[in-house]
């Protein structure tokens, strides 16, 4: 009986730690020394996003690169709480990501030029007080014995 008791306890806390993770896996990234990414300013849905990649001189050995954008949706829900007096709400925001694409890029070349398209029925570019939509171009060195790092820059979606 105590055996069980144990599992299932730790079967809930690792649950709740890979949701914890998940929804703060984006602020959690290490910012990246030897990768900087440029974007344009604004595009409009179905229009290409150009990048460019830039890889700091001498850091081309052994860089794996995995390029993407990614449009980030945050919205608030109301959380109800269990207290000694009754029920408790309160607002929480939630973030989820609404579109992704990633390549894998060859870290050859000091710069480097790749394009995406926006998805013609993608979100557009939001910031509200309960719903928002906003889109990055990012840049992850992909690491073996340590935490991705990554290099990000904003930009806006227009209808």
């Amino acid at each position: 009986m105590s055996q069980l008791f144990w599992v299932v306890i730790v079967a809930v806390v690792a649950l709740g730690l890979v949701d914890l993770a998940r929804r703060h896996r984006r602020r959690l990234r290490l910012r990246s020394s030897k990768v900087n990414i440029g974007v344009t300013a604004q595009v409009r849905r179905g229009e290409d996003v150009p990048l460019t990649i830039t890889i700091r001189d001498g850091a081309h050995t052994g860089l794996r690169l995995r390029v993407g954008i990614v449009c980030v949706e945050r919205y608030d829900v109301e959380e109800s709480t269990e207290t000694d007096t009754g029920q408790s709400s309160r607002r929480v925001t939630r973030e989820d990501v609404a579109h992704e694409e990633w390549r894998e890029v060859s870290a050859s070349g000091a710069q480097q030029g790749l394009s995406f398209v926006v998805p013609a029925e993608g979100p557009y570019s939001y910031r509200g007080s309960c719903l928002s939509f906003e889109w990055h171009a990012e840049a992850l060195e992909i690491a073996r014995l340590r935490p991705d790092a990554v290099a990000s820059a904003t930009f806006e979606v227009r209808p």
